[in-house]
């Protein structure tokens, strides 16, 4: 009997053992950089937060997809947490692979052969797809042509050369910088003695971009418009209220585009109207591009007259300015002195006015002297109120010592004037 209960008890124990020392990991997959070029040197990276709620061990991290995995191990204890950056590097046929994928990532301790799963989503992009270009339609009168070069994809670049190239203009060259997802607009002078020599119709603009040494290009189509007497004028007056008005008018026989471009910067345009709503407004750093474009059939025009009133914003700014001020008068004076005066009934019928001094201090203050004067032709009227510390009956002078004042404090002074001048009327 006993033989068995040993025996039952080995089972159990050998059953549960397994279970026991099963791989028990909380992974949490973070993208930093999720997006790349799928045969290029940069590697997908993530930062994976791992928390081990199982035994001790030495992990490792793989995966049945061709990606080199750096780093692919670490040491982790029970109940610890830890963050790891972790590099996946294509490899073989998965440098050939574009689209988006969902790869599983795969966690075992070193000596075990159970595994906690974690899928990350990638996109691995081919290099000559990287980036797009659109010219915008050229018109025979103009002096440039409007070129926009785009980074198609969620990959930050630091340098990029490109050299942009058409039968509109010789080699142009530029280095750049390009955001996830950016662009960057060029205005590229057309090389006129060439240009009269073409007809119109479509033509085409390469643009060959280098990076670290390796070389893609992207083309685009554009149109060479149909030569028409297009008339344009502009005018630009006032300074205050500053106004621009373009008026381009078709006197030629063929449907021709009009294009009219103006810039302000993000302040200016808070207080700009435009006779024409644009049809398209672009941000560039501090400053607003503003576009408009008509097909003009013979005999119309397009009209755009752009008005900038500076008006209100100098008027806010003096307000500012004066409030500023006063409030710095204000907090700056250490004693207010409020003033108010009321007529006093007189038996032998002089006129008299009763003056009022309230003297108020913000803060302690010492050596207080309260000064006022007395109008011309008028007198003091020595028996009321409270007598001046001094007075000067030349100039008028009145003057109260009041010593210190205390912060908060309030004193009420009075006196009565008078003079022998009657008053004509009521």
């Amino acid at each position: 009997m006993r033989v068995k209960l040993f025996s039952l008890v080995c089972l159990v124990i050998l059953i549960s053992l397994p279970l026991i020392s099963a791989i028990n990991l909380d992974v949490n997959p973070i993208p930093v950089r999720d997006t790349i070029i799928n045969d290029n040197k940069d590697p997908i990276i993530f930062e994976f937060e791992i928390t081990n709620r199982g035994d001790s061990g030495n992990f490792e991290i793989f995966s049945f997809e061709r990606f080199r995995i750096e780093p692919s191990d670490f040491f982790l204890a029970k109940g610890d947490s830890t963050t790891r950056i972790v590099k996946f590097f294509p490899e073989g046929s998965m440098q050939e692979n574009v689209g988006a994928l969902k790869v599983p990532i795969y966690f075992r301790e070193g000596s075990g052969s159970e595994t906690v799963q974690e899928d990350i989503f990638v996109k691995l992009v081919d290099f000559d797809d990287a980036f797009d270009l659109k010219a915008e339609n050229i018109n025979p009168e103009s002096d440039s042509l409007t070129i926009s070069f785009y980074n198609v994809e969620d990959i930050s670049y630091g340098n990029i050369d490109v050299v942009f190239s058409s039968e509109f203009f010789k080699d142009y060259k530029v280095s750049l910088g390009l955001d996830s997802y950016g662009k960057k607009v060029f205005s590229i002078p057309i090389n006129k003695e060439d240009f009269k020599k073409l007809v119109s119709g479509t033509y085409f603009i390469d643009a060959t971009y280098t990076i670290d040494g390796r070389t893609g290009i992207v083309k685009s189509p554009v149109k060479l418009l149909e030569k028409s007497n297009l008339v344009i004028s502009e005018e630009t007056k006032g300074f205050i209220i500053h106004s621009k008005s373009v008026d381009k008018y078709n006197e030629g026989n063929i449907p021709t585009i009009a294009d009219v471009a103006m810039r302000k910067n993000i302040i200016s345009r808070l207080f700009t109207t435009f006779s024409v709503e644009p049809l398209r407004v672009e941000r560039q750093g501090v400053y607003v591009d503003y576009f408009w474009q008509k097909e003009l059939q013979p005999d119309e025009s397009l009209s755009v007259k752009v008005t900038t009133n500076w008006i209100f914003p100098i008027l806010i700014l003096i307000g500012i300015i004066l409030i500023l001020y006063l409030f710095n008068l204000y907090t700056t004076t250490n004693v207010v002195v409020r003033k108010n005066v009321s007529f006093v009934r007189t038996k032998g019928g002089e006129f008299a006015l009763k003056v009022n001094l309230r003297v108020k201090s913000k803060k302690f203050v010492d050596k207080v002297t309260l000064i006022d004067r007395l109008p011309a032709m008028a007198q003091l009227y020595e028996k009321f109120g409270n007598s001046p510390t001094k007075v000067n009956k030349v100039s008028g002078r009145l003057e109260w010592d009041l010593g210190h004042l205390g912060e908060g404090e309030e004193r009420f002074f009075s006196y009565v004037i008078y003079s022998k001048t009657k008053i004509v009327g009521k």
